[in-house]
């Protein structure tokens, strides 16, 4: 039972292989694309965070004296003062502690 292809078989297997192979190459430059566009859009998402999160620690000393200008009258600088993210700063804590330590 051994069939022989016949030419006009073998070139139309061989079109269909060639539009395959085709595909499959358009395929990849579709793919390698959208890597390139992902990997782009992570640099760009990773720089504007990194501005986000970086330039208010360079802003604050420079607008610091326009914030002291702010500032109520009457209120005292260092016990309104708070440290990183609203956190009561390190003065503050031992401060506190003393305070809890005289109490008792």
């Amino acid at each position: 039972m051994n069939e022989e292809i016949t030419r006009k078989e073998f070139n139309e297997l061989k079109e269909l292989v060639e539009d395959s192979l085709d595909a499959a190459e358009e395929n990849n430059r579709i793919l390698k694309r959208m890597q390139a566009v992902g990997r782009m859009a992570f640099i760009g998402k990773l720089i504007i965070w990194t501005v986000v999160l970086v330039l208010p620690f360079f802003l604050l000393p420079l607008l610091a004296p326009y914030l002291k200008i702010m500032q109520l009258p009457g209120t005292n600088a260092s016990s309104t003062s708070a440290g990183l993210f609203g956190l009561p700063s390190p003065e503050q804590l031992k401060e506190a502690m003393e305070r809890y330590k005289s109490n008792m």
